[in-house]
């Protein structure tokens, strides 16, 4: 994908997130949140945050658009999430990368096509995969889980 199209998906999403918060913000207005029949939702609940300021948070619109496209993307595609934090996390650390890219060239030997016998092969690579996964948990929020007795 070129810089174009990628740059276009980004506005695409701002632009469609924005219209989604201004939307609630003007009927947030409307709501009354001690009804009990009133329907509220993630983007209520951020919106709430950033005008209260009481729980010694401060939310910009920049932040309520990036929590939202974090929900969006566990729910739709926690795999690519992960790399990206894993991508992250290895650009700041240059050692890291070096070490990992020794390990991959090392272990696959110039082969064109990388087999699953190849990747367990890769300690250090799915150790560093392990500790993102352990600081960047791909899913923000868990599905609740209720234990049931047969």
């Amino acid at each position: 994908m070129g810089w174009r199209r990628g740059r276009e998906f980004f506005c695409r999403d701002r632009c469609f997130l924005d219209i989604v918060i201004q939307q609630h913000r003007i009927g947030n207005k409307k709501k009354d949140y001690h009804n009990n029949d009133a329907v509220i939702d993630l983007v209520d609940i951020l919106l709430q945050i950033e005008k209260d300021r009481s729980f010694g948070i401060s939310l910009w619109n920049d932040n309520i658009k990036a929590i939202l496209l974090d929900m969006f993307g566990a729910g739709t595609d926690p795999t690519s999430i992960l790399l990206e934090w894993t991508m992250a996390k290895i650009l700041k650390h240059p050692e890291v990368m070096k070490e990992v890219q020794e390990e991959i060239w090392g272990v696959t030997r110039g082969k064109e096509n990388i087999a699953y016998v190849d990747i367990k092969q890769m300690h250090y690579l799915n150790a560093m995969i392990k500790k993102t996964l352990r600081l960047h948990l791909p899913l923000p929020l868990l599905i609740p889980r209720k234990l049931t007795i047969c």
